[in-house]
């Protein structure tokens, strides 16, 4: 006994078959939304601007991201005391007020007494105030500090 297998193609068969995939197409397309839309915003770029805190000529450094970085000064000539030494600005927006921990990372940083310690004065969705303590810190020193920053939904 002999079949055949019917190999005509019908005229809607290629709508039927795309079908499935402009759906499935469609729901991944979905899904990597969704994904998107729930990766943290930590994940941008901080940029820093120093201030007066820091003195004139004063440099830095920074490494890591929104929710972590280490900022690194160099103290330049004349710091004042009690004024921002680096406003940095988160490069994504939180979606709250982060809680901002931060901690000595140097030697230098430390060794500054407990009225010399930077403090950070404001923190808003984009960007946080680093002042520098009741004492200026000592120029032509380098203090780093390591900074967390996470945003409670």
């Amino acid at each position: 006994m002999t079949s055949t297998i019917n190999t005509a193609i019908p005229a809607n068969a290629a709508a039927f078959l795309a079908a499935p995939v402009r759906a499935n197409f469609a729901a991944a397309a979905s899904d990597i939304n969704t994904i998107q839309s729930a990766v943290p915003k930590f994940m941008g770029t901080p940029t820093v601007v120093l201030g007066a805190g820091a003195g004139t000529g004063a440099s830095y450094t920074i490494t890591g991201t929104d929710g972590a970085f280490v900022l690194s000064i160099t103290i330049g000539t004349g710091p004042s005391a009690n004024s921002a030494m680096a406003t940095i600005t988160f490069g994504n927006s939180f979606s709250s007020t982060p809680v901002v921990l931060y901690s000595e990372y140097n030697s230098s940083a430390r060794a500054a007494s407990f009225v010399t310690r930077p403090v950070i004065s404001t923190v808003s969705t984009t960007q946080l105030v680093f002042n520098s303590g009741g004492s200026a810190l000592v120029a032509s020193s380098t203090y780093s500090y390591s900074f967390i920053c996470s945003a409670v939904a």
